[in-house]
């Protein structure tokens, strides 16, 4: 038995575990749980939307777009620190590690699988996201959804930054090479970012 170890051969098997582990994670209860406990209080809170300094506004789409990326946030970096640790780690804690080494993809595909599995994810959050918005105006008869707005804002602003998120934990994990360590860290450094933020001390990330 010969190997198909060609590009497309190796593309496919990296789409594969891409789809696979995209799948595992959205079907996975706690981010079910998660994801439904963020987008339950966004719809909770849409009451106190359309009005500001009590005048009754209409409830425009940038003005959903600050509410649902604000509110919703922190479930997402939730999420991302989350799978990030359980992605890196989910082979060897299944002990399928060596089965894994035997396929003909490099390390370096198997991670960047996880990576991208995990952007579309988040993908798929901000695309929920999307819909509760419009939801949330409907819900206050406003029908003017502007979605090229939402698009535009999700994908070019937000997604970005759940990049560089995403990026910045994938790499902790990777130097760290422990799992509960590398949560750790990262918990201690979103600590260290609302510690910041309460004193007015803002950066990039």
């Amino acid at each position: 038995v010969t190997l198909n170890q060609s590009l497309s051969s190796k593309m496919k098997q990296w789409w594969y575990l891409v789809k696979f582990d995209f799948k595992g994670i959205i079907k996975a209860v706690p981010f079910i749980a998660i994801t439904l406990c963020g987008l339950i209080i966004l719809l909770a809170n849409a009451g106190n939307i359309g009005s500001m300094y009590g005048t009754t506004t209409f409830p425009v789409t940038y003005m959903i777009m600050d509410v649902i990326t604000g509110s919703f946030m922190l479930f997402i970096i939730i999420i991302i620190t989350f799978y990030s640790g359980e992605l890196l780690w989910k082979e060897i804690n299944s002990r399928l590690a060596p089965i894994i080494d035997s396929t003909p993809l490099s390390n370096h595909l198997i991670l960047s699988a996880k990576f991208v599995s995990l952007l579309l994810v988040e993908l798929f959050l901000l695309f929920l996201l999307m819909l509760t918005g419009m939801l949330m105006q409907t819900m206050k008869g406003f029908y003017d959804y502007q979605i090229a707005i939402y698009v535009k804002s999700l994908l070019l602003n937000t997604f970005p930054y759940l990049v560089l998120i995403t990026l910045l934990t994938f790499l902790i994990h990777a130097l760290v090479n422990n799992k509960f360590l590398g949560h750790v860290i990262v918990i201690i450094f979103w600590l260290g970012n609302l510690v910041l933020a309460s004193y007015d001390i803002d950066h990039n990330m």
